[in-house]
């Protein structure tokens, strides 16, 4: 009895994963860049994720990027960057450097930085890789005899 070949399954699974993640989710920055505050703020920090799943360990590549401003109630917030199809290059910030970010006014430590980075491109990779695996997982499932 010949065995079940689980690849097929895994690429069309991934691939259906990754366009309807980029197609159906709405990010709650786009929305806090139109509604939030805008202050000034400055790269405090950059540093490497320490989670083996998510890190890259790579030495140009740095996974965290840490982020203080201060808020109209000056108040000092300071947190790592959360935002969904973002990858930070090393040379893309240096600490000191000035950054505008744009925070909810009921939790400040909820916000989003006006990126060099553009999230389009983020998700337009996301949904290629997943169209491609799609495609990938089709062809093996259809050529398996």
């Amino acid at each position: 009895m010949k065995g079940i070949d689980i690849y097929p399954y895994l690429s069309i699974t991934y691939g259906l994963g990754s366009i309807l993640y980029c197609l159906l989710t709405d990010t709650k920055y786009e929305k806090l860049k139109k509604t939030g505050l805008k202050a000034e703020g400055i790269i405090f920090d950059l540093d490497y994720d320490t989670n083996p799943i998510t890190s890259f360990n790579d030495s140009n590549i740095k996974d965290e990027v840490t982020v203080r401003f201060v808020t109209k109630d000056k108040e000092w917030i300071t947190g790592k960057i959360k935002q969904p199809f973002a990858l930070y290059i090393t040379n893309q910030y240096k600490p000191g450097e000035k950054v505008i970010v744009y925070y909810d006014p009921n939790n400040p430590s909820d916000f989003f930085l006006d990126s060099k980075q553009s999230e389009f491109f983020g998700r337009l990779f996301v949904l290629i890789t997943g169209i491609l695996t799609l495609a990938l997982g089709l062809y093996l499932y259809l050529a398996t005899p």
